[in-house]
């Protein structure tokens, strides 16, 4: 089953339905009925016709206000025989916090296994889940089966340090998955509490928010000098969206604050402008520690900094997955060594990229 917020339109949405095509998933609308009525059946029944290769199976109502409320929107969905799902009260003693990326980190929330569980038994009452239990038993169609062509090799072990705290939390566990499918240890650090660089032969940085935790990771600068030198010497490494920003020489915050950061890569970002949100088309430009020159990835882009300077070694030409290419835009930063790119891969796209960093790793001697 897939779920996306109807009330949205975002590129995220689309991608949903997308992948629900593929898949041949049913998926189901979440909407924000807070102000909406009779007109819900409008925009359901937009949804519903506006790919017909997508089933939409039914709607979950969210933030309804009342009975009346409750009755108005039922019957618009009636009309259309849609049918509902669940139906969520406004919870006004709920709220999870956000950002300009959107919602905080769940690490960085209060009580948050407080609310967990709150929204829990909020899902156990107000779910249909007579209706739902049989959307959720679903099998793939075999012929929609990725099969994961990442295998366990036994020769020499190798250990990865993967920076996760605070100001970098964002992976996709699968990334993770197929590196210790290939040999890899896993060793995880934080590069704002550790003053100490583990003893590791590659180096991988995810997103999170190195803008809001700068003035912390600026003042561990033992670790900066250590990552510098270790990035120089010839150590593999990976950085995507947060960690290319963390690498960078200086990172200037949404206070116009200067903050000095890895300088293993010779650029400013700066906070602040458009938001750079969708899916991305990526080709490599040239060698590197996970791609050959011309190898292609798809991938997502969501951040709300930008490059200050002209690119020096960009790593990728990219351009949207899908709809108006526009104009092919070159991004990110490119060494024999090191791989930083604002754009988030899911190594399932490209299991060589995990095969080829790897033995990078083990072909690497520091």
């Amino acid at each position: 089953m897939g779920l996306f917020d109807g009330a949205t339109g975002t590129d995220d949405t689309a991608s949903t339905a997308h992948i629900a095509r593929l898949l041949e998933l049913p998926v189901v609308l979440a909407v924000d009925c807070g102000r909406m009525a009779r007109s819900l059946a409008a925009l359901v029944q937009g949804y519903r016709h506006f790919d017909a290769r997508v089933k939409v199976a039914g709607v979950i109502l969210n933030r309804v206000g009342s009975a009346r409320h409750l009755q108005l929107l039922s019957d618009a969905l009636a009309a259309i025989e849609m049918p509902i799902l669940g139906v969520f009260r406004r919870e006004k003693d709920i709220q999870l916090p956000s950002r300009h990326l959107g919602l905080v980190p769940t690490g960085e929330v209060d009580k948050f296994r407080e609310i967990a569980g709150r929204l829990a038994a909020i899902g156990e009452r107000c779910f249909d889940w007579e209706q739902l239990a049989p959307l959720l038993d679903y099998s793939v169609p075999k012929d929609r089966v990725v099969r994961n062509r990442v295998v366990q090799t036994a020769e020499k072990r190798v250990r990865v340090a993967i920076a996760q705290d605070a100001a970098f939390n964002f992976y996709y566990p699968d990334n993770f998955e197929a590196l210790k499918a290939q040999g890899a240890e896993l060793v995880y650090w934080s590069p704002l509490a550790d003053k100490v660089l583990p003893d590791v032969d590659g180096l991988c940085f995810g997103g999170g928010f190195p803008e809001v935790f700068a003035r912390e990771l600026a003042e561990n600068k033992s670790i900066r000098i250590q990552l510098k030198q270790a990035i120089e010497a010839g150590m593999p490494t990976y950085a995507e969206c947060g960690g290319l920003m963390y690498l960078s020489q200086t990172l200037i915050d949404f206070d116009d604050n200067a903050w000095p950061m890895v300088n293993a890569i010779p650029q400013t970002v700066k906070m602040g402008g458009k938001l750079a949100l969708g899916y991305r088309q990526a080709k490599a430009i040239a060698d590197g520690p996970l791609l050959e020159a011309g190898q292609s990835v798809a991938g997502h882009e969501f951040h709300k900094s930008t490059v200050v300077e002209t690119l020096a070694e960009p790593l990728y030409e990219t351009k949207r997955y899908w709809g108006e290419t526009g104009e092919v835009q070159r991004e990110g930063y490119r060494r024999k060594n090191l791989h930083a790119s604002y754009v988030h891969v899911h190594w399932g796209d490209k299991p060589e990229m995990v095969q080829r960093f790897v033995q990078h790793l083990k072909s690497t001697d520091i």
